[in-house]
């Protein structure tokens, strides 16, 4: 997605907050990727970078489930999900 979703970003913030305990300091919206229904952003909480991929549409587990595996069973270059 090359434009920001119309999800203010304050939303976004509350969202990590809730699911992942970070007190989100910055928000940065990253126009990235080739998929027209996900939208990318950088976020920083407590000194330490994340990046944050929101979909849009049904969720299918095989988009966390595969990285998480791949990952653990150390497969290089690639950003594990973190558990919510």
């Amino acid at each position: 997605m090359l434009e920001p979703p119309s999800l203010p970003e304050s939303a976004l913030a509350g969202c990590l907050r809730t699911a992942y305990d970070l007190a989100v300091d910055r928000l940065e919206f990253l126009p990235l990727g080739a998929d027209a229904g996900s939208a990318v952003y950088r976020a920083e909480a407590g000194g330490c970078a994340y990046l944050v991929k929101l979909r849009q549409g049904d969720f299918n587990p095989t988009t966390v489930v595969t990285p998480h595996f791949l990952h653990k069973h150390g497969v290089p270059h690639l950003i594990p999900p973190l558990p919510a």
